[in-house]
């Protein structure tokens, strides 16, 4: 059994939403999920995406929208391990704010 990883998501509460970019990620997450909604763009890559119990093959330009709670990993195939591939995400709290 794989241990799933939980990411301590850096959003206060007044945040709506945070943003992460990547413009040269080397590493593969390990299997993990948020308490948040994730939007997750992947460019200049391929392989297989890892969402809960789908794996599904990811493209060049790949935009996907993650649920709270849902396990996920990105694995890169062979043939881009050494490719320059960027990665932004913004992560929504599951909570509104209450301004």
């Amino acid at each position: 059994m794989k241990q799933i990883l939980a990411d301590i998501t850096p959003m206060g509460s007044n945040n709506l939403f945070v943003t992460h970019y990547w413009p040269d990620k080397q590493t593969d997450p390990p299997l993990h999920y948020h308490e948040d909604y994730m939007l997750c763009l992947t460019l200049h890559v391929r392989g297989q995406r890892i969402m809960d119990d789908a794996v599904e093959d990811f493209t060049e330009k790949d935009l996907v929208l993650i649920n709270p709670g849902t396990p996920h990993r990105f694995k890169r195939d062979a043939a881009y391990a050494d490719a320059k591939c960027e990665t932004a995400t913004v992560m929504f709290s599951r909570e509104m704010p209450d301004w």
